[in-house]
């Protein structure tokens, strides 16, 4: 007798979840993790949960006492001290505690599996320059300097937040990067193993990426597939590297045609270990799935993070309420003073805590 897709979901081991601790945009009931769990669980969130997905954008992960899972979008090393397991950037082992899961893999499977079939977004028509998406100008210096070079040899629109020179922001980036020839794509900093979104996202609107980032990036992508700024001596030398292939046609569309990506992606990650470690966690005996220090120092060391926590939090709350009040009462510039004194008297020189305004 044929078995129904009911009769499956009977057998299904139930399982409840949470994610706390994670980045604005990410949404906890439709991400990577939940499609993976609800092949094989009756899996649902559940503010009671049996197990934890947390990130790195807050404490509330320690106020549960399940097994943990850490993931992460920035260029964090998982504390195994407090996480059970962790998904991050890192190439390492660490028994079954740990897999190599970047950012790309999390939020750009659709992408990639474009990718996977050759079948990048295309744009009818004549193809701008180059263009320079960034919101964050903060770790900015190496992008900033290729924007520059660049824009010294023609002009690269720049539609993010952060030097900004078309007048707008697009709301679907990829569809804006798609209308160029090329795309900076920088990390915020340079890591191995650090490789986020950038470099899948402006290969996927069928432009040449200018990559800066991962030194190891060959790894996992071909570099003949874009314009590697580790493979130069400088900065200059990339940008001369792009300005010859703008000038050359036939050389640009070889390098735009060359498949990125070393192996199609066929599941959640290129590594087929991915299901193993994952569904090992949620399939072995709950109180098995334990793998942090739960007790003394374990304990002590928790503690230790939670009334940090707590005093940030309360920071957090009062702060701004106490700058808030100073302003109303026109006495930002005696705070400023005060702030200064007390500087001189600590460190032997003023250091203002409040700017001119």
């Amino acid at each position: 007798m044929q078995e129904t897709k009911t009769d499956r979901d009977e057998d299904m081991k139930s399982i409840k979840v949470k994610f706390v601790d994670h980045w604005s945009e990410f949404n906890p009931s439709a991400n990577v993790f939940m499609r993976a769990l609800s092949e094989r669980f009756d899996v649902r969130l559940d503010e009671d949960p049996e197990y934890l997905f947390f990130s790195a954008h807050g404490f509330d992960y320690l106020e549960y006492d399940v097994p943990r899972i850490f993931f992460t979008q920035e260029n964090l090393r998982p504390d195994f001290n407090t996480c059970d397991y962790a998904l991050a950037f890192d190439r390492m082992t660490f028994g079954d505690r740990y897999f190599r899961f970047p950012l790309y893999l999390l939020e750009r499977q659709e992408a990639l599996l474009a990718l996977s079939a050759g079948m990048p977004m295309n744009h009818e028509g004549e193809k701008e320059f180059c263009n320079f998406v960034v919101s964050n100008g903060t770790p900015g210096s190496r992008r900033d300097e290729m924007f520059h070079l660049l824009s010294a040899y023609k002009k690269v629109d720049s539609a993010g937040a952060h030097l900004n020179n078309v007048g707008y922001k697009p709301k679907d980036k990829i569809a804006f990067q798609s209308k160029y020839k090329f795309s900076i794509a920088f990390e915020n900093s340079s890591t191995p193993g650090y490789t986020t979104e950038k470099l899948i996202d402006a290969a996927y609107a069928g432009t040449v990426p200018i990559y800066w980032g991962d030194p190891d990036i060959g790894l996992d992508f071909y570099t003949e597939a874009f314009v590697n700024c580790g493979d130069y001596p400088s900065l200059e030398a990339a940008a001369r590297r792009v300005i010859e292939l703008d000038q050359d046609d036939n050389a640009y569309r070889r390098v735009r045609d060359r498949s990125i990506l070393r192996r199609p992606l066929e599941s959640y990650s290129f590594d087929a270990g991915f299901e193993t470690f994952f569904y090992n966690i949620f399939e072995q005996n709950w109180n098995k799935a334990f793998r942090r220090n739960r007790v003394f120092w374990g304990v002590r060391y928790e503690e230790q993070l939670r009334d940090f926590g707590r005093f940030v939090h309360r920071r957090e709350l009062w702060f701004p309420k106490i700058i808030r009040r100073f302003m109303t009462l026109g006495l930002v510039g005696t705070l400023r003073r005060t702030s200064q004194k007390i500087a001189l008297r600590l460190f032997g020189k003023a250091k203002g805590v409040l700017p001119e305004r």
